[in-house]
């Protein structure tokens, strides 16, 4: 991962070198943060169909 942020061009990308300095560390496991955020945001989804439902 050093490599990508070594690549990257911070002047055009500001926002996304800062958090790619601070987040993207060894052993993150960014699948499941998706995963756990896809399914949040399913599940409020789902709610929120059952709740407007005649």
């Amino acid at each position: 991962m050093a490599e990508v942020a070594e690549q990257m061009p911070t002047d055009l990308l500001p926002h996304l070198a800062e958090y790619t300095i601070e987040r993207v560390q060894p052993g993150n496991d960014f699948g499941d943060e998706f995963e756990f955020g896809l399914n949040l945001i399913l599940d409020g989804l789902a709610a929120a169909a059952t709740e407007d439902s005649p």
